[in-house]
């Protein structure tokens, strides 16, 4: 693990090329953290890196279907699952097909609402 102090937003993505997985688990306690979209998962699926995120969350539900992340409950002390997980899954040439796939589904679904949003202001 790795601290460091205060740096620029444009450095995130060097920071997060030299990690192992990028932590996204915040709770699941309030309306906006079962709800939320982070841009780490972007940055998760970019990079092929996977994400922890947190239960009962939709962006666990997200990771989960499309098998880019693990779920992660610090009160059960699962840290055995998320290693043998990570070994298992994360290693495989199929994790980064998946990645590819969603990130690909992503872009496509940003240039479509690009385009209706430029279609509506031309109108």
């Amino acid at each position: 693990v790795d601290f460091h102090d205060r740096f620029d937003s444009s450095e995130t993505y060097k920071f997060y090329q030299k990690t192992d997985v990028i932590n996204n688990v915040y709770g699941n306690h309030s309306f906006e953290l079962t709800t939320a979209l982070s841009n780490k998962l972007y940055f998760s699926v970019a990079l092929k890196k996977p994400i922890l995120v947190s239960k009962h969350t939709y962006l666990g539900a997200l990771v989960l279907e499309n098998n880019l992340g693990y779920e992660l409950n610090y009160l059960e002390k699962d840290k055995d699952e998320l290693y043998k997980w990570y070994i298992e899954t994360v290693k495989s040439p199929c994790y980064y097909n998946k990645c590819n796939t969603f990130f690909e589904k992503a872009v496509n679904e940003f240039q479509a609402n690009q385009k209706l949003l430029e279609d509506f202001l031309n109108e």
